[in-house]
Parts: structure tokens; sequence; C-alpha cells
């Protein structure tokens, strides 16, 4: 059975060059196989090769993959001439990784590490797609013979895992190899997501040629193959405890806890951005100081737009004459919150921690409202001003549709689905990712001011979404991290990034900026420590549980509807723009006026 099983494995590998010649005949199919790498390969290397390696690895191999994921692009930014060598060896790194990974294969198909069909299934069914993308990586760059030497190399080392799967399994990873292999897997990640070695051929900003439909085409069916690894997984470890398959359980876990909450945020977002009065300007310019940054609060709180697509409306405000303080609240309101973002925290952070983060934001967003916008010139008035980085929104309040149908409804719903859906993706796959990791986790043993301090810190560069934050510090509280912590996170994450300060400076100076820094730290520190001094900290604060659980029928009701919204974004324009779009902000809603 055990020879049957390796016969087979080694089939679905040499799959790939014959699938390759036929799909790549015409672009269209060239579209469907892209689609099918991206979603196939990141799939399995986020849930399969990753946890393993991190596991192993703990913190050194998530620096790893990220330098393995964005260093090439850093490189390519400072070394303009080297540009091309940086891919190709990422590109190189990536072949590699896989042949190792084939020998990684091979020794779980062996008799003394088997365990059971589930498992020889999915190393077979994973395999089509693996053998695909060494076609799809190596042939368009280094051409035949390199690709059919990479593909050998696989054959021979899945042949040689096989034959030595005892000695592999009693020596089990080290921590040097997964960091290696962890590093290999952000390689990976950074040539399916950013495709250098195709050129323009498909780049992710352009389907001028081809309808990103196929794209989407091959999404699903790459989706599918994830799926099924993971199902067969979950059988074959069922009976074991292996912390490395814990991933795949926790993250059905977790869609299945915020599902309802999402799908309901969702609605209610699209219908208050939709639905909402008329522009607010002349509202929030009246009164003193402190009463313009309650409003300027009170009108971001429930705004679901993440902190990228809060710029551009912040500085039409700005251009309209609203005062600096109303404006500089909104600009921290706006993200740290969200109906979505409320209604996910209570089955996920509970209804204290819940309350705290909305008390928090809430005194955070008039805080610093009041103490940086009453700083700035009265009646200042900015300039046109383009912000790199960040897309502006397609319209502004004023020239949305004056009469709202359930027509634009669905679209709003299709924005807010398109400009939060990739930041909650990444946010619940990070979650599942990191569980296990966490008692090896340095900072679980830091002092409450120390994790606060360190949180606070970390949010300024994090760009994350307040929605996706939240499976983040639901599973980071799970684990033992002090409420106050948790919550640093949750305000400074969503609020700040390089593009809020640097908007703040075009348009405000640069000590306007560093003040809007200095503030949202200090504040979030704060509110951090008084959460710690109010709810305990990590050994005394209750934290929700996060259990395993098989799901209700309006649990997995909302969870399909919420596939089908997801599903019909990525159908409408492809997989790897529905992210590139989303993490860049170009899908933020914006509030419709009428």
């Amino acid at each position: 059975m055990h020879l049957v099983t390796l016969v087979a494995s080694l089939v679905a590998l040499l799959f790939g060059p014959f699938a390759y010649a036929w799909l790549n005949r015409q672009r269209r199919l060239s579209a469907v196989l892209d689609g099918f790498v991206f979603v196939s390969i990141a799939g399995i290397v986020l849930l399969e090769a990753l946890p393993e390696a991190v596991a192993h690895g703990g913190v050194l191999a998530w620096l790893a993959l990220a330098i393995g994921m964005f260093g090439p692009t850093l490189a390519d930014s400072l070394l303009h001439h080297a540009a091309r060598e940086t891919h190709l060896l990422t590109l190189l790194l990536g072949g590699f990784g896989l042949i190792l990974h084939a020998t990684v294969d091979g020794a779980a198909l062996s008799e003394p590490a088997h365990a059971g069909p589930g498992l020889a299934l999915a190393v077979v069914l994973h395999r089509i797609p693996v053998g695909l993308a060494i076609w799809w990586l190596l042939r368009p760059t280094f051409g035949l013979r390199t690709a059919w030497l990479t593909l050998v190399l696989m054959l021979v080392g899945t042949a040689a895992g096989f034959s030595m799967g005892g000695e592999i399994a009693a020596h089990g990873t080290t921590p040097a190899l997964a960091i290696f292999q962890a590093f290999i897997a952000g390689s990976i990640l950074h040539v399916v997501f950013n495709k250098p070695h195709l050129g323009d051929r498909y780049a992710v900003d352009s389907h001028d040629h081809v309808s990103p439909r196929y794209e989407g085409i091959g999404n699903v069916l790459g989706l599918g193959v994830v799926v099924a690894v993971a199902l067969l997984h979950g059988e074959a470890h069922s009976s074991h405890s292996n912390p490395i398959e814990l991933p795949w359980a926790r993250l059905l876990d977790l869609t299945l806890i915020s599902a309802p909450a999402l799908l309901l945020g969702f609605g209610l977002a699209a219908a208050l951005g939709l639905w909402l009065p008329e522009s607010p300007v002349r509202w929030l310019q009246r009164g003193p100081a402190l009463r313009q940054a309650w409003r300027g609060m009170l009108f971001g709180l429930p705004l679901p737009v993440c902190s990228c697509g809060v710029l551009p409306v912040y500085r039409s405000l700005v251009q309209r004459g609203v005062p600096g303080c109303a404006g500089i609240a909104f600009l921290v309101a706006t993200p740290e919150l969200g109906l979505d973002a409320l209604l996910l925290s209570l089955p996920l952070l509970g209804e204290s921690m819940t309350l705290a983060r909305v008390i928090a934001a809430a005194v955070l967003a008039l805080a610093v409202g009041w103490w940086v916008g009453s700083r700035l010139p009265a009646g200042e008035a900015a300039a046109p001003v383009h912000t790199a980085g960040c897309c502006e929104p397609s319209a502004t309040p004023e020239q949305a549709p004056a009469s709202p149908s359930w027509r634009d409804f669905f679209t709003q719903l299709d924005e807010m689905v398109r400009a939060t859906g990739p930041w909650l993706i990444i946010g619940l796959v990070l979650a599942a990712i990191a569980e296990p990791l966490l008692d090896q986790a340095p900072f679980m043993a830091w002092p409450g001011l120390v994790q606060v301090l360190f949180f606070a810190v970390l949010g300024i560069p994090v760009y994350v979404c307040a929605s996706g934050a939240t499976p983040i510090v639901a599973i980071l509280l799970a684990g033992g991290l002090s409420p106050g912590a948790g919550l640093a996170f949750l305000l400074s994450g969503p609020a700040t990034n390089v593009a809020s300060f640097g908007l703040l400076r075009n348009l405000h100076g640069r000590a306007t900026a560093l003040r809007f820094a200095g503030a949202m730290v200090a504040g979030a520190v704060l509110l951090g420590l008084i959460t710690n001094a109010v709810l305990g900290d990590g050994g005394q604060f209750d934290a929700e549980a996060l259990h395993h659980l098989d799901g209700n029928w309006l649990q997995w009701g909302c969870l399909a509807l919420l596939g089908l919204l997801v599903g019909a974004a990525v159908l409408q324009q492809g997989a790897r723009r529905f992210f590139a779009d989303g993490l860049r902000g170009e899908h933020a809603p914006q509030p419709h006026q009428h």
C-alpha cells in the first residue's frame, strides 16, 4: 500500500509539466493556471509548511518568514541595479524549498511515519499544484532544462525521503532547519503573490487582455484543493494532538465563531455608509474645541473605513474647512473600531474586553483629537496632496447617488467585503498559525507594563485593520497576554501607519505628525495600564475561551453566506487583485450622501 502511494505521489508531480503545457497555450487558460497556483500554493504554504516551521523555529522563524517575503521587495527598492538578480535568487530558493519539501513528503508516506490513508491522500493531492508550481515558477525564466532538473530532484528527494522515513522521523526538524524552511516559505509567498518571473504578462494591476473571472475560476479550483487537503489532514490526525495540525482546525473554529457577527456587521456598516445624512461639515464646525473633537469622534467611530481608506476622507474634510480637533478625532476614531469590528469583538474578545475597547477607542480619539487638533492653526486648509501608497476613493461623498436603492446597498456591501475581507482573512490565518507558539513566545512572560508598551509600539508600523486585528488579539489573550497589552495593540495598530504620518506631515507639518505619534503611543499605553488595573493582568484576566466547536446551523449558514460574498468578489477580480487592492485600501467604502 505504501509503495502504491509513493508511485501516486510521483505521478502527481509529473502531471505538472503536461498540465502546464496544455493550460499555457492561450491566455485565458494561463489565467486559470495563475489563479490556481496562487491560492493552492499560498494555502498549502501558510497552513501546512509554515506552521511546522514556526512550531520548531519559534519567533526567529517568523522573522525569517518576513525576510523571505519582503526582503526581495526591499532589496529591489534599495538596489535597483540588482533587482533582476534578487528575483532570480528568490526563484531558485523557492525551487530548492520545494525539493526539500519533497523529501519530507516522501518520509510522510513511508511506513514508520504513516498515519493512515488520509495523510497519504493529502500528500498525493497537494503535489498536483506543487508540480504545476515548479513549471509556473521556473519554466518562463530558466527554461525547460532547469525546470526538468528541479522536478527530477524532487522525484529523487521523494524516493529518498520514503526510504529514510524512519531516520527522518527519529531526528525530527531542528530549529535551524525550521528557520530556513520559514525563510523559504516567505520566498515562495513573495514569488506567488508578485510574480516577478512573469513580468507584465499578468501583472497584479493589469487585466486588459484577460478577464479576471478566469483567474477567479482558478482561485476556486485552488481553494478546493486546499480544503480537501485540510479535511484529509484532519482525518489523519483526528486521534493525535499534533500541534502542527492545529491551524486547520483552529482556523475553522475562528471563522465559525466570527461568521454571524461579521455578516451582521457588514450589513449594518453597508446600511450606515449608504443612508448617512447629508455632509456633517457644518455640524462638525460648531462649538468649542472639545465639543468639535467629541463630534468628530462620534461621526468616525462607527464608520467601516480602514486606516488607509480614511486618509483621503480626512484630507477632503480638511479641505472643506473642518476644524482640526474634529478632523484629528475623526482620523483616529474611524479606523479604531467600526460596526463590523465591534460585533466581531463580542464573540472573540468577550463582553468586558469589548466594552473596554469601545470606551478606550472613544477616549483616545477624543483626547488625541482635542490635544493635537487644538494646536493646529485655526481654519487651516490643505492644498490637494497625493499620498503615496494609499489609493483615492472613486468618488467623494457629494458625488454618490442621490437616491440610494437596494442595488446600491449590495454594491456598498460588496465594497465592504473587498475593503475588509483581505485583512480579515490574513488576521484569521495568522491567529490560527500563532496559537500553538504562544507558550514559546517570550513576551508572554514579560511584566504587564512592558507588554503594554511593547504592543503599543508594535502597532505603529504594523498595518492592520480593526477587524483583522481582533482574532489575533483574541488568540493572544487566550494564551495569557494581559488585556491591557491586547487593547494597546487594538488602539495603535489600526489608527497609525506610515501613510497616516506622511499625510499629517504634508498637510500640517512635521511637528504635528510627531505630536500625533507621541499622543497615540502615550494614550494607548495609559489606557492599556488602566485596563490591566480594572480587568487584571494576564494571570488574572479571564480571557474568552476559544473551544473547538462543531458549529450550529446559524454559524454554518452565516459562514456559507460570507463565503458567497467573498467568492463573488474574488470571481469578479481574481484573488491576487482582491488582496492587493484590499491591503492598499483601494476599496475603502465611502459614506453615501444624499
